[in-house]
């Protein structure tokens, strides 16, 4: 970059809005490290100074060779900055199309010239050259001009004798010449938008076909544990068994950290058992109708999600008995009949993601498996007592006869 100019492009992306297609900054789009090296070696060739500056922001992104009569000088004095600063939007303003020229005589006395970078319709960036005179320079003017700005005399006088003289016809040649390279600056600059612009719709489209492949696999893995649950609870007909393993399919399901299923008796809510990291321990709680979320669900038989515990009075219970609650769901157990029979919660999502809509409807079929094997389990439970009073009757009956 020029001498002494130090551009922070961090900085100036900070201070400016994205400039294409409310995206991309001209930085984006063109590689300024090589477009620096041409600019270079442009500048050893002719003699001129090249800027190249973001518009309508007039940020310098490339500074190259600039004089010194610019740099100690003119942008070194806050008046006579204004003076370039206002001279750069005079000139840059009349840039409408990708080949207008624009050749001005700056505030402060030197020549400079511009072509636009236009990208989209937008014109985006300025190619700026000159820093030269058209002929011998005026040094009562630059007298005049270095009392009016306080400037040392003989060092400016010095600067001024150092600007390079170089005729018009030929300053106009080389601004139309990088008026041609404006133009390829700007077909590379479009391109580049173009091929951003469809590697962010494949990197989308990567990133949709990943997620559905990933929801398939997520789907079949919770249908197996579905199918494998409702198997396993419908062959045994022990119901701390059923609840048991109702807990840690749901968990495993939808991805808890631990939960528990307690059965409705007596309009009470009964738990007996918690069940994390794949072992179970006793938990012995009992809720009546309105009472925390089993007894939200007595009341409603309907699902409970609280997705922040801090803000919920109703789980404020839950989070006593379980340090680190900071999420939950409550499924009701309900039989074909619309009879409530029990209810499972589960807590803590893992990676602290949220219970949602899905998670809702795997469980409810989770809990419909867990209702058929709970009727089962009462109607065993209720034929071992049938045959249990049948066996007294028939007791009671065979003693008479022999008395």
């Amino acid at each position: 970059m020029g001498n002494n100019i130090n551009n922070n492009n961090n900085e100036i992306k900070k201070k400016r809005a994205h400039l294409i297609n409310g995206k991309y900054f001209i930085e984006d789009l063109i590689d300024i490290a090589k477009l620096r090296d041409i600019f270079d070696k442009f500048c050893a060739a002719t003699g001129c100074a090249i800027g190249f500056a973001s518009y309508p922001e007039q940020e310098n992104l490339i500074v190259t060779r600039w004089q010194d009569i610019c740099i100690k000088f003119h942008r070194a004095n806050p008046k006579s900055t204004k003076c370039c600063v206002e001279s750069n939007i005079a000139m840059t303003s009349k840039l409408k199309k990708g080949s207008d020229l624009n050749i001005e005589e700056c505030g402060n006395g030197v020549i400079d010239g511009g072509t636009p970078i236009i990208i989209n319709g937008k014109h985006v960036a300025t190619i700026v050259v000159g820093q030269v005179f058209f002929k011998e320079p005026d040094m009562e003017r630059f007298k005049r001009q270095a009392k009016v700005y306080g400037y040392d005399l003989d060092k400016y006088l010095e600067a001024v004798k150092d600007v390079p003289v170089i005729p018009e016809a030929k300053f106009k040649s080389i601004l139309s010449f990088l008026g041609g390279m404006a133009s390829m600056i700007t077909e590379m600059g479009y391109n580049n938008l173009e091929i951003k612009k469809k590697n962010e719709e494949l990197v989308k489209e990567i990133a949709g076909r990943k997620k559905i492949e990933e929801d398939l696999l997520l789907r079949e893995y919770q249908l197996e544990i579905l199918t494998r649950t409702s198997q396993h609870i419908n062959s045994v007909l022990e119901v701390s068994a059923i609840l048991r393993t109702l807990t840690e399919a749901a968990i495993e399901l939808v991805g808890a950290k631990g939960g528990a299923a307690g059965v409705y008796v007596n309009k009470k809510m009964i738990f007996t058992d918690y069940c994390k990291e794949g072992k179970c321990h006793p938990f012995n709680k009992v809720f009546e109708t309105g009472q925390g979320v089993p007894g939200w669900i007595i009341k409603k038989k309907r699902p409970y999600i609280c997705n922040d515990t801090e803000r919920d009075d109703r789980v404020q219970g839950a989070v006593k008995e379980i340090p680190g609650l900071y999420n939950l769901v409550g499924i009701p157990i309900i039989s074909h009949s619309g009879e409530l029979l029990g209810c499972f919660r589960l807590d803590n999502k893992n990676d602290k993601k949220p219970f949602d809509a899905q998670d809702i409807f795997m469980l409810q079929g989770l809990a419909a498996s867990a209702a058929i094997a709970l009727e089962n389990a009462k109607m065993f439970i209720e034929h071992k007592i049938a045959q249990r009073r049948l066996q007294i009757m028939y007791d009671e009956l065979r003693s008479r006869l022999e008395k």
